[in-house]
């Protein structure tokens, strides 16, 4: 499944987990967890068409989202995720990626909750991956 290769890209890539070790998690976090974190959400997935027939080729688009208690560690988490998922290619957890796309980026920030000291920042980032 595509989530499981881009997963195993992220903890991977030594400028990701240096800073997150292997907390990349599907939709939100489990309560508790320590900043810095990532999740993701598939935001898309559709399977290439033509005049035969499937193609095999499917385009996912997911969101990966940054968070910590700096912004300028989230910026440079996202920009870690950003340069280790882009050049992403070849077979991955036995997925087959064919291209990598980013379509754009957003801060964002989240208030604190019931008495913490201080908010979350974020940054989350939209990517097209295209794989069989």
């Amino acid at each position: 499944m595509i989530h499981e290769a881009v997963r195993t890209t992220l903890i991977s890539a030594t400028d990701v987990s240096d800073v997150i070790g292997t907390k990349v998690f599907p939709a939100i976090a489990p309560q508790g967890t320590e900043l810095p974190y990532i999740t993701y959400q598939i935001i898309s997935n559709n399977a290439d068409q033509h005049m035969s027939g499937a193609s095999g080729l499917q385009e996912t688009r997911i969101q990966l989202n940054c968070w910590s208690a700096s912004y300028a560690e989230v910026q440079n988490l996202a920009e870690a995720v950003r340069e280790s998922l882009l050049p992403m290619s070849g077979t991955i957890n036995s997925t087959l990626i064919c291209g990598v796309t980013s379509e754009g980026k957003r801060d964002t920030y989240e208030k604190p909750q019931s008495g913490e000291e201080v908010g979350v920042y974020g940054v989350s980032e939209d990517f097209n991956i295209w794989f069989k």
